[in-house]
């Protein structure tokens, strides 16, 4: 999976399972055991990145905290420069970007949201601010992606939306 989210990120999606399969110093035969297609090894490797952003976030969490927010807080702290590899899973636009859209792959991007959405107000916040943050952190998230975003901007924009979570 790496070799591949490597090989995406510098070329787009437009990589062959024989260039991830050298990458990954494995056969092609033996990436196709695994993968049937390229699309299938994209399908796994955006469920991966939906694991491993979830998983992001919350490390990030702080139980220590006794007040409503906590989680939005780590999911701000993982977008915005806390966390390099939150921020790598949810910024691999190429896979995000009209690569095998499938009906079933959609349902799934949409259940993930929602289930976001549910445990973010679950955590004592109103649906319209952990909306309104949320979408703002995942936008300077993806801009920083496409190097629109500095670490300092990242900074400023981490530490407004966390002033948000608590007035």
């Amino acid at each position: 999976m790496h070799a591949a989210r490597e090989l995406v990120a510098a070329k787009g999606t437009g990589v062959s399972l024989a260039e991830v399969a050298e990458l990954a110093g494995v056969s092609k035969g033996g990436l196709l055991h695994h993968f049937p297609s390229r699309d299938a090894l994209f399908d796994a490797m955006r469920r991966d990145g939906i694991v491993r952003f979830r998983d992001g976030v919350m490390r990030l969490v702080d139980l220590s905290e006794n007040r409503p927010g906590k989680i939005l807080r780590a999911y701000i702290r993982a977008l915005c420069g806390g966390d390099p590899e939150a921020m790598e899973a949810f910024g691999t636009s190429p896979l995000w970007n009209g690569v095998n859209e499938t009906k079933e792959l959609l349902e799934e991007l949409g259940e993930n949201g929602e289930r976001w959405m549910r445990e973010l107000t679950a955590d004592g916040l109103d649906e319209g601010r952990v909306r309104l943050i949320m979408r703002a952190a995942e936008g300077f998230a993806a801009a920083a992606s496409f190097g629109e975003e500095s670490p300092e901007t990242l900074a400023e924009a981490r530490a407004t939306l966390l002033q948000m979570t608590y007035d």
